[in-house]
């Protein structure tokens, strides 16, 4: 994916150190994902983005860091290349290197609408334990989104998870 425009906004959350944050900031940082829907972070993003053309992105750097309830659906899949690129893309403009830590995607649902998700590398066994249809909260930034064939892909990245 070319990405032709980009529109950066706020200053970076820092999502690399997944597994690697003392227990005290981990605490704190905690703090700082509110309990959302991804339907509400979508609808209240979605006429923003109405004009996003194809081959477009917008990368965001306020994430709105959030705690949504999903169910998870028992199945993955590998990120696609248009994806990672767009994680690449987002990394090197936040200067957060995030390289290689965010390729595998699983499945959840929310109010009966199924998302494909980015899953930090370090959470993937924590993950593979859920069972079908277990109910977790995962905390995830929304880094930004881009048109792919008609339909806007919002970009979610786990950085935990609970249970």
């Amino acid at each position: 994916m070319k990405v032709q425009e980009v529109i950066m906004r706020a200053m970076a959350n820092q999502i690399a150190g997944t597994g690697s944050i003392a227990v005290a900031q981990k605490q704190d940082l905690r703090r700082t994902y509110q309990p959302r829907k991804l339907s509400q972070i979508i609808e209240q993003n979605s006429k923003r983005l109405a004009d996003l053309k194809a081959g477009t992105a917008e990368l965001l750097n306020d994430g709105l860091p959030s705690r949504v309830t999903v169910t998870y659906k028992g199945k993955s899949r590998k990120t696609d290349a248009t994806r990672k690129a767009f994680v690449s893309l987002w990394s090197e403009a936040t200067n957060v290197d995030i390289t290689g830590l965010f390729e595998d995607d699983f499945l959840f649902v929310e109010d009966s609408v199924e998302y494909w998700i980015q899953i930090h590398k370090n959470l993937i066994a924590r993950v593979e334990k859920l069972k079908k249809g277990e109910k977790v909260d995962l905390l995830l930034p929304w880094i930004g989104a881009r048109r792919k064939a008609g339909k806007v892909d919002w970009i979610f990245l786990v950085n935990d998870l609970e249970k």
